[in-house]
Formats: structure tokens, C-alpha cells, sequence
């Protein structure tokens, strides 16, 4: 567990680490900006979720099929639902850095699509390794990743030279890498079939084309586009409002994992809306 803990803190700290030592000080600042807004939604939902995974497989580590019912459904929500968030937040990044930060904080902008467009891989990550510590794998997320922290260390000490949106691809690469191996791992000692994670793949990818689409024109259409905050908010209610009114005339793209746990889950509204989506949905 040691080695585990020790293991992840530098693969989340590496990167700023090395910065300091190849940037200056506004570097860093630009770097960090953009990591700690991309980085906050990501740690929401790993301390709301991860816990509760955990406890809940601990329940479940002599039942695999439900365990292995219960990580697809997670993950499922996590692809449908969270992946396209983090979508959006990438598409409207500029516009936030400038009304958060001012002009004088530009830079931060790409940092921040970049990094926004992996933490889904992150929150991925985070909630595949309570499978590995409850079938018996817990030896694998260190040993798994430690690969992915040489490598990391290595491309950081290359490239990040070259500046804040160098760092953050590279950082973005290492948060993909991590999730590729431990939710293989997992999936591997969970049996999931390609048919479940094929069903997730396609949902999320049209769900996250909708949502970028749908922020993209609703910038290109706002009215005063030299003004961030009107940018910004016309961002934000087209990459909403195109992926709603997809799932509204086609309930099947969320799938009936995700529209169940939406159901269990959810406050009144999104729970009756989750009962009208599943009376819709004829597909799993």
C-alpha cells in the first residue's frame, strides 16, 4: 500500500515537479492554473465515488458476475455522463481562463482543453483499481504503472522545456496511459466482454461529438463574440442543449445502464426523466 501511495503521488506530481525545474516561474503559474481548474471536477467525483466503489466491491469480491455487472455500470456512467462534461469544459476553456483570470492568463487556455480532455481517463483510472484491491490484484496497480511513471519522467525531462502545453500533453498521455492499463487489468480479471466496453465506446464518442458540436456553434452563432462571457455562456448552452435534445429523441444513446443509474441515483427531475428514458430505451 505504501508503494501504491508512493507510486500514484508522483505520477500526479511529477509533472509540476520537473516544470519547476525547466520553466520559469510564470510558466509553472500558467501550467497550474490550467491543471488545478481542469483537475477540481475530476476530484469531486473520485472523493464521491471511490469510496463508495470500494466499500460496495468489498461486499461484492466473492460475486464476481455482480461486481463485474456493477464496474461496466460505472464506468458506463462515467463515459456517458462525466466524459462529455469534461468535453465541454475543454471546448469553452479560453473563454474561462479569460473571465476567471483576465487576458494576461491566455496561456492557460490550451493547458486547460488539453488536460480537461484526459481527466475522464483519470476519474476512469480512479475507479478501476477498488476491482484490482478486491480480487485479489492490489500487487498490479503499482507494478502496472510503474512503466507509465519511467516513461512520464522521461518525456517530461525531453520536452517540458518547450513550455506549459508541451508539459500538459505529455501530462494528458501519462493520465491515459494509467487508465489504459489498470481498466484493462481490471476488465481482464473481471471477464468484461468487448460487446460491453463496445457499447460504452460508441455512446461516449457520440455523446462527446454532440456536446463539442453543440458548444462550438452556439460560440460561432453568439451575438458581441469579441466578449469572453458571451462566448462562454453561448458555449455552455450549446454543448448542453445539443446532447439533451439527442438523448431526448433517442433514449437508446445512454443506454439502459446509465439510465438506471440515473434512476437509483439522481434527485427527483433527473429519476423521472431516467423512468421516461427507460420506457424509451429498447437497447442495453
Amino acid at each position: 500500500m505504501f508503494f501504491t501511495n508512493l507510486c500514484n503521488w508522483l505520477l500526479n506530481n511529477i509533472d509540476r515537479l520537473l516544470l519547476g525545474r525547466f520553466l520559469n516561474a510564470h510558466a509553472v503559474g500558467i501550467y497550474t492554473i490550467g491543471y488545478n481548474l481542469a483537475n477540481t471536477p475530476n476530484s469531486l467525483f473520485l472523493t464521491a465515488l471511490q469510496p463508495a466503489f470500494l466499500a460496495a466491491g468489498t461486499k461484492l469480491q466473492d460475486d464476481p458476475a455482480r461486481l463485474r455487472e456493477a464496474y461496466v455500470a460505472i464506468q458506463a456512467s462515467v463515459w456517458i455522463l462525466v466524459a462529455p462534461v469534461f468535453v465541454l469544459l475543454s471546448c469553452v476553456a479560453p473563454q474561462l481562463i479569460a473571465v476567471l483570470y483576465g487576458p494576461g492568463w491566455e496561456p492557460s487556455g490550451p493547458v486547460l482543453a488539453t488536460l480537461a480532455l484526459a481527466m475522464p481517463a483519470y476519474v476512469c483510472w480512479g475507479l478501476s483499481t477498488p476491482v484490482l484491491w478486491n480480487t485479489g490484484g492490489k500487487h498490479l496497480e503499482s507494478i502496472l504503472q510503474v512503466p507509465v511513471l519511467a516513461g512520464a519522467a522521461v518525456a517530461l525531462w525531453l520536452f517540458a522545456a518547450q513550455g506549459p502545453l508541451m508539459a500538459a500533453l505529455v501530462a494528458a498521455g501519462t493520465l491515459i496511459a494509467r487508465a489504459l492499463v489498470i481498466a484493462t487489468a481490471a476488465c481482464v480479471r473481471l471477464k468484461v466482454d468487448p460487446a460491453s466496453i463496445g457499447a460504452i465506446a460508441w455512446r461516449s464518442a457520440l455523446l462527446m461529438a454532440a456536446t463539442a458540436a453543440g458548444a462550438y456553434a452556439g460560440q460561432a452563432l453568439a451575438p458581441l463574440q469579441q466578449l469572453a462571457i458571451v462566448q462562454l455562456a453561448a458555449g455552455l448552452v450549446g454543448g448542453v442543449l445539443l446532447p439533451l435534445v439527442a438523448v431526448l429523441a433517442w433514449p437508446a444513446l445512454m443506454g439502459r445502464r446509465v439510465i438506471d443509474m440515473l434512476g437509483r441515483f439522481s434527485p427527483p427531475v433527473p429519476a423521472r426523466l431516467g423512468v421516461y428514458l427507460r420506457s424509451k430505451c429498447s437497447i442495453g
